[in-house]
Protein backbone atom coordinates (compact mmCIF):
# COMPACT_ATOMS: atom_id res chain seq x y z
CA UNK A 1 0.00 0.00 0.00
CA UNK A 2 1.26 3.51 -0.83
CA UNK A 3 0.36 6.30 0.99
CA UNK A 4 0.42 9.68 0.49
CA UNK A 5 3.32 12.30 1.55
CA UNK A 6 0.14 14.46 2.99
CA UNK A 7 -1.09 11.49 5.12
CA UNK A 8 2.38 10.36 6.39
CA UNK A 9 2.83 13.77 7.62
CA UNK A 10 -0.20 14.07 9.40
CA UNK A 11 0.75 10.35 10.96
CA UNK A 12 4.30 11.91 12.11
CA UNK A 13 2.34 15.15 13.66
CA UNK A 14 -0.30 13.24 15.33
CA UNK A 15 2.30 11.17 16.80
CA UNK A 16 4.37 14.03 18.15
CA UNK A 17 1.70 15.58 19.41
CA UNK A 18 0.72 12.25 21.30
CA UNK A 19 3.93 11.74 22.38
CA UNK A 20 4.35 15.35 23.78
CA UNK A 21 0.61 15.35 25.61
CA UNK A 22 1.46 11.47 26.84
CA UNK A 23 5.13 13.13 28.06
CA UNK A 24 2.64 15.59 30.76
Amino acid sequence: MVYPVRDTSARFETFVIFCIFWGK
